[in-house]
């Protein structure tokens, strides 16, 4: 990419406001301010788990003008999980940069019995209660799902 001469697109595969796209501006932000494009447009490719964002990224012109910016799940974890992609992360992408670090976290609302302290007793409980144990989750590969290991 020409210095500061162009413009450049961040895809990414979530919605705005949440934390990818909050990455991705700042990402954008950054390659501004250090001079790599005049100006950026974040454009979120919501859908799928971030698979929509991948293809999209796989068709546009290998110009470097276009980047995506995904968590590592969707290149490392989805091969594995899903029986056809339209994209192959080790042939399709070339990785540049890690762009942020982020910590999960699980927390429990009132239902829960005091003595739940760990993730194990949280487990447990769940499976002994199943009418009163739920969960939210992004999706399907996301490091955010819990099952039998947990």
């Amino acid at each position: 990419m020409a210095q500061g001469t162009s413009v450049l697109k961040v895809i990414n595969g979530f919605p705005a406001g949440g934390v990818v796209d909050t990455v991705s501006r700042r990402v954008g932000e950054g390659m501004v301010n250090a001079g790599y494009a005049n100006s950026v447009v974040v454009d979120n490719r919501s859908g799928a788990g971030g698979r929509i964002a991948c293809t999209a990224i796989k068709t546009a012109a290998p110009d470097g003008h276009t980047l995506l910016l995904t968590p590592d799940t969707v290149l490392s974890l989805y091969p594995f999980i899903y029986n056809k992609l339209d994209y192959d992360p080790f042939r399709d992408f070339l990785p540049i940069s890690v762009g942020a670090l982020t910590t999960d976290a699980l927390a429990v609302g009132p239902m829960v019995p005091d003595q739940v302290k760990t993730l194990r007793d949280y487990m447990a409980w769940a499976k002994a209660n199943p009418q009163q144990a739920s969960f939210g989750s992004p999706g399907t590969g996301s490091p955010c799902i819990c099952s039998d290991h947990c």
